[in-house]
């Protein structure tokens, strides 16, 4: 992870393994072999009290998590801030890339939870990772390793100067390999010409929406004054299916909240005046503080759902939040 990243996931709270509302959400920065971490929750907490914050990483079936700090909660609210190196995270093998998403665990039943994957959370696969410890040797081992190590070094055989004659055998067969060497080292330093990528044609972003309209069923329509806009329904992988270009879309935090909870995206196509754009829509329910997120992370338009649009104000209705792609 060269230079900087950050983002913000949505954290829920969960009974088992059943994920039930938002409880707050979780600020990441990464930068210079450090990461920076905000989590600030409010809802139905515990009074008083704390619980340990875990980072965890996947391996198959099982889920590990290790801790990086404590959250107080007080008030109806818990806060967190703390940095920490995004390698070796806790003392463990794992770096932040490692790293899956954020458990906080109140009791046996209930914990607060964000995943940056696709896969949910199962709390029984949860394994606290802890750090082995180091068997110390006995006193009489000890003494008895630094004897045989005294005796190793006494025994070590005095090193010969070389024949002379004997050295001027070598030297001609060590000039011919370094020569051998030399020749293999310049022949593999000629570079391959690399194709000509200019020559390949480049599907644009209207090719792709077109040849994935072929494969959905689900197509929406809309008809919003002098535009008219359509759109398939997609699913995240589908975003590989669009130029390489747009690919950092799959990693944007708001477009994986609505994903995660509606399990599906759009994406659109608008005619406006005989021009057409290409857009990406994520599903969710127009409020104020929604708006605000949502233009935060490079979604600033709302389109209402077709049976939204009779309402006269975008207020507590359904529809998407709308990012305009070029290319």
């Amino acid at each position: 992870m060269a230079g900087m990243q950050r983002f913000v996931t949505y954290l829920y709270s969960y009974e088992g393994s059943e994920k039930l509302h938002n409880t707050g959400f979780a600020k990441v920065e990464i930068r210079g072999g450090q990461c920076r971490m905000e989590i600030h929750l409010k809802g139905a907490l515990p009074v008083g009290g704390a619980s340990s914050i875990y980072l965890f990483s996947r391996d198959n079936d099982e889920i590990h998590a290790v801790e990086i700090g404590k959250m107080k909660f007080a008030g109806g609210s818990g806060d967190y801030r703390g940095m920490f190196s995004s390698d070796a995270i806790g003392g463990s093998p794992y770096h932040i890339s490692d790293m899956k998403g954020v458990f906080i665990p109140i009791d046996d039943a209930h914990m607060f939870a964000s995943q940056w994957d696709e896969t949910e959370i199962n709390r029984d696969r949860i394994r606290i990772w802890e750090p082995k410890e180091e068997v110390q040797p006995e006193p009489q081992a000890r003494e008895e390793a630094k004897t045989e190590l005294s005796e190793d070094i006494s025994e070590e055989p005095e090193t010969k100067e070389p024949d002379s004659a004997q050295e001027e055998e070598q030297q001609p067969q060590e000039e011919e390999n370094i020569k051998e060497q030399d020749v293999s080292v310049s022949a593999t330093a000629i570079p391959l010409r690399a194709p000509d990528l200019e020559a390949v044609p480049q599907e644009t972003l209207l090719d792709a929406f077109l040849r994935l309209q072929k494969g959905k069923q689900n197509v929406e329509v809309f008809e919003t004054g002098k535009r008219q806009v359509s759109g398939i329904h997609i699913e995240l992988r589908d975003i590989r299916e669009l130029p390489r270009q747009h690919w950092n879309l799959g990693n944007n935090s708001f477009l994986l909240h609505g994903f995660f909870n509606y399990r599906y995206l759009l994406l659109g196509k608008k005619n406006e005046r005989g021009k057409e754009t290409i857009f990406i829509g994520v599903p969710g329910v127009y409020h104020n503080q929604e708006r605000i997120m949502a233009a935060l992370f490079g979604f600033p338009e709302f389109l209402p759902d077709r049976a939204a649009q009779k309402q006269d104000e975008p207020k507590e209705m359904f529809g998407y939040w709308c990012h305009s792609i070029l290319g």
